[in-house]
């Protein structure tokens, strides 16, 4: 039943009572009044600025690991004004738009939300009582962090002073400061005195009245509610020590007085602290689906946080895609290196080139079986013959030919475009390219193509599904095949040729031979039969003048 009592209502039952005592237990009494008046302001008050620091030095700790990770994935920063500016323009945790946070290299200042500090030195900048405040807040920083009063210019009011935290960001040579007016703290000092005031003297009057009446009752409800009233605010004053400390633990107290809501208000804080506490690792842990709710629509921390999840989050996702694509691209490019060097030492030999670039193309794709195919047009009769086959680690020694239109490879030779399929028949395999063994769910079918001119056809079976850049890249592979077995064809047609202009030209050789002697024997020939002729006129000379000689006789 006394524990429902509120302590309003407790003390104004101990003011009444006292008024019935004798004037010694009065002042007596009052002075327990005062002392406890004093001790409650004292310890609301320290409380206060003990809850204000504690509020500077967890925002700033928690920003400064945020801005730490923000600026880890972000390396490429090229003005750290803006990005800070981005971040941190409005932010303001004081209800007079003050509590804003600064950033500053050493003593050069990077950012502040109503100072132009772009790149200045500040290192003696003093405020009004000759204080160098940044360079005093760069050593605490420097140091671990740590808070500093001084005096400043608040805007609209003028110089005030000025409690500030400063610490630095992990893992960079930048230090971030925040802090709260301390006229800020004095006028809810004040506040807090006056209601304090208000309740002592309402009580005092009431106890004035009633005071003779009830002296044994006043006596014995002052005792035991001075006792249960310290003993409370010394409950409160360990529950608040505890959160300065970090010791995030919840405070026991059953009774349902005034008191006890603040202990309730102590506990919500402590839960609340608690879960930043683990929304600020989960972010910086990269885990951004913590569960993190604002407490109100001025919760402005809370709106930073998440702010700054949903900026990270996003910046993630983007640093796991671009890797993704440069994983890719690598991966492209090593093996267009790697097959390319095979194509470059095999390029003279047909034959060679296919096996081993099909044997290196299936591996370094995961596949599990393939074949090249190379185009045939002997005697006008257009064919695809199988040059090499590849099946399980295993060369095959297969032997197939398959009809231009016919079935998926004779289809592709038509068509000239890929065919990529990620169901295929059971046995596909099997009856179509007699690769053997299981029968795996994904089949590209790529032409090797120069120029629009057909010169074979790159089959490859898969148990994996291979994605739009893997395709490409055997697309890519495809028409460097073709390029290099039109270049042997070419240099094997050359060969023929020149071969046969050699053979051509000996038998020529030959032939002029012949007829050089054919020529020479033609000559002597026809010497001899000048020669018989003049032999044979002379002869007939010297008949005819014989003749003649004997008929003159």
């Amino acid at each position: 039943m006394f524990n429902k009592i509120t302590i309003a209502g407790r003390i104004n039952i101990l003011i009444g009572a006292f008024l019935l005592s004798c004037v010694i237990f009065f002042l007596i009494f009052v002075n327990g009044q005062n002392t406890i008046k004093e001790k409650s302001l004292t310890t609301a008050e320290n409380q206060l600025d003990s809850c204000i620091n504690v509020k500077l030095k967890l925002s700033t700790h928690a920003l400064a690991i945020v801005l730490s990770k923000e600026l880890e994935k972000n390396d490429s920063i090229s003005n750290y004004h803006d990005f800070f500016m981005d971040k941190l323009q409005d932010i303001h945790f004081e209800e007079d738009n003050s509590g804003y946070f600064s950033v500053n290299q050493e003593t050069f200042g990077i950012f502040h939300p109503v100072k132009d500090v772009n790149g200045k030195d500040r290192s003696n900048e003093v405020d009004s009582e000759g204080s160098k405040h940044i360079v005093e807040l760069y050593k605490k920083a420097a140091n671990g962090g740590g808070f500093f009063t001084y005096s400043t210019y608040k805007p609209g009011i003028g110089n005030r002073p000025k409690i500030s935290y400063a610490e630095m960001i992990p893992n960079t040579n930048f230090w971030l400061t925040t802090g709260v007016y301390l006229d800020n703290v004095t006028t809810t000092h004040n506040i807090v005195e006056n209601q304090i005031d208000k309740i002592v003297n309402t009580q005092l009057y009431s106890l004035i009245i009633v005071f003779f009446l009830v002296l044994v009752t006043v006596f014995i409800l002052s005792w035991r509610s001075k006792r249960n009233l310290i003993k409370s605010i010394e409950i409160i004053t360990s529950a608040t020590d505890d959160l300065i400390l970090g010791n995030l633990k919840k405070t026991s107290y059953n009774k349902e007085d005034e008191l006890g809501r603040v202990v309730n208000s102590i506990n919500t804080l402590t839960d609340r602290l608690e879960t930043t506490s683990e929304f600020t690792k989960s972010i910086g842990n990269n885990e951004f689906d913590f569960d993190f709710e604002i407490a109100s629509e001025h919760d402005t921390l809370g709106k930073a946080l998440i702010a700054t999840r949903d900026k990270l989050r996003i910046a993630n996702e983007n640093d796991i895609k671009r890797k993704k694509d440069d994983d890719q691209r690598n991966w492209v490019i090593t093996g267009q290196a790697m097959l390319g060097d095979i194509i470059r030492n095999n390029q003279n030999n047909v034959t060679e080139l296919v096996s081993t670039v099909l044997q290196n193309l299936i591996n370094y794709t995961k596949c599990n079986q393939g074949g090249i195919f190379l185009y045939s047009n002997e005697n006008g009769e257009e064919c695809l013959n199988l040059e090499a086959s590849y099946a399980y680690d295993r060369k095959k020694f297969l032997s197939k030919k398959i009809e231009i239109g016919e079935g998926l490879v004779g289809t592709c030779a038509i068509e000239k475009k890929t065919i990529y399929m990620t169901q295929i028949p059971q046995d596909y395999i099997n009856i179509t390219s007699g690769l053997g063994g299981a029968t795996p769910n994904n089949l590209i079918i790529v032409p090797m193509l120069v120029e629009d001119n057909l010169l074979g056809i790159i089959e490859l079976a898969s148990f994996n599904k291979l994605e739009q850049y893997q395709i490409e890249f055997i697309e890519k592979v495809a028409e460097n095949i073709a390029s290099s077995i039109m270049s042997a064809q070419i240099a094997e047609n050359t060969n023929k040729l020149l071969q046969q202009t050699m053979e051509q030209a000996n038998e020529l050789a030959a032939q002029e031979e012949e007829m050089r002697q054919n020529m020479e024997e033609l000559q002597a020939t026809q010497e001899e039969s000048q020669r018989r002729e003049k032999q044979l006129t002379e002869e007939l000379y010297k008949i005819l003048e014989e003749r003649n000689s004997s008929t003159q006789e």
